[in-house]
């Protein structure tokens, strides 16, 4: 019988040596290297909004050790967009910018070929599907390219002092605005009256440039629904479009003068001052008006048509565009950050941090409602509209808006006639 060797405790520990070296030579897997990503974007101020949104920005930076964030951004879009144009230029991109639906950006981009069609990675992603809009969805549901992803949805209508509106006796407690356009001029021909008989400093509007643009395209939503939009980019000479414009003439009696030639922030603060009843903008200005006296007195209301038909804007303004010349890891980690930005948590936060309208459908307007009244009645009000329909930009070349915008003052100075206008809209489109 054989005896087994019994090793010494020297010999023993000799041998857990050599096989503690034989595993330190095996090579360990290396980390792959941290990703750089270049992202720019326009909430660089110091805004709560614009805080809250950097902060949301960076917790995805913390989520993600593999990667790092190079920010570029300014406190104004318009900064960012200028500077995001010059690099197209030379044919250069970050691997991800913002636009805030600054369409130009996106068409220059999709003209250089730099813009990454997203619609493969939603089609094949169940996360980023899930978090999707219907709306957004039907636009690429036979394939159709998509190059830009808002992470919010753009809802507009009309803001309106209802305590005003009740004490003149033109509005019953809980009565909604006229829905036909007519009915809605002869409120605001009423309002001029009481406030002249009353001595009071009151018109219905404080219309700076852009809001002649707002209630022009409303109107002719109301006429015809987007299908009616997007037909008059073949040819602005219509008869109907010339009506509306005319309207335009009427709308200035009853707005403030010294407004048209100022901006949006004088139309707003005509507003809250008194001295104007009604204010075109967005649901998003609820994060002026909430919390303070002045919430009580106002309500939200589709815009009123053309025949009773009501309208709002609901848009998929552009967002998100993420580079086609960036290497696979950096477009892979660039949609990441994008399916960070429209997951339900994220989204939920935006609302909260920012009062933005979320583009993900898991996030319900009667949930906004219970933590933000003002935000869930505008919401509920706009959603209302029996036309909904995107902004202009999204439906007309910039070129015709320019067009308008150029020429709009002329127009209501008397100094071109409305057939003139419509001319002036369509030599542009012919210069296309």
């Amino acid at each position: 019988m054989k005896c087994r060797r019994i090793f010494s405790p020297a010999e023993f520990l000799l041998i857990l040596l050599w096989l503690a070296l034989l595993c330190s030579c095996r090579k360990a897997p290396q980390p792959e290297p941290v990703v750089e990503i270049k992202f720019m974007h326009g909430w660089g101020g110091n805004g709560t909004d614009h805080l809250a949104m950097r902060d949301i920005f960076q917790g995805f930076q913390e989520s993600r050790q593999d990667v790092r964030l190079v920010v570029d951004s300014a406190p104004d879009i318009s900064v960012v967009i200028d500077k995001a144009c010059d690099m197209l230029v030379v044919d250069r991109m970050p691997d991800i910018i913002s636009t805030n639906g600054r369409g130009i950006y996106v068409s220059n981009a999709v003209k250089k070929g730099t813009a990454l069609n997203l619609t493969p990675h939603i089609l094949s992603d169940p996360e980023f599907h899930r978090n999707m809009p219907a709306a957004l969805l039907g636009q690429i549901k036979d394939n159709q390219p998509l190059y830009s992803v808002p992470d919010v949805m753009e809802v507009q209508g009309l803001w309106y002092n209802r305590r005003i509106l009740e004490e003149s006796g033109l509005l019953q407690p809980g009565q909604p605005l006229p829905a036909d356009w007519e009915d809605f001029m002869a409120l605001c021909r009423q309002l001029v009256e009481w406030s002249r008989r009353e001595n009071r400093d009151v018109l219905p509007f404080a219309l700076d440039q852009q809001r002649y643009l707002t209630i022009f395209m409303a109107l002719l939503a109301s006429h015809g629904g987007e299908d009616y939009l997007r037909q008059l980019s073949q040819s602005y000479l219509d008869s109907a479009l010339i009506q509306c414009l005319e309207w335009l003439q009427v709308l200035k009696a009853f707005s403030r003068q010294e407004s048209f030639s100022l901006g949006i922030n004088d139309s707003r603060q005509a507003f809250l001052e008194g001295q104007s009843v009604f204010f075109l903008n967005g649901v998003w200005d609820n994060m002026v008006f909430a919390g303070t006296d002045f919430e009580a007195d106002i309500g939200y209301s589709p815009y009123p048509g053309l025949d009773g038909v009501t309208v709002s804007y609901v848009s998929l303004s552009e967002g998100y565009v993420i580079s086609a010349q960036s290497s696979p890891r950096q477009q892979a980690v660039a949609l990441d950050f994008l399916k960070y930005l429209l997951s339900q948590p994220v989204q939920e936060r935006i609302v909260e941090e920012t009062l933005q309208v979320p583009l993900n459908p898991a996030v319900k307007v009667e949930t906004i409602r219970q933590s933000h009244p003002l935000l869930g009645m505008a919401l509920e009000e706009a959603y209302r509209a029996q036309v909904q329909v995107p902004t202009v930009y999204s439906l007309w070349h910039e070129a015709v808006v320019a067009a308008f915008n150029d020429n709009v003052a002329a127009f209501l100075e008397g100094q071109i006639s409305a057939e003139q206008l419509a001319q002036l809209m369509e030599d542009a489109r012919l210069q296309l």
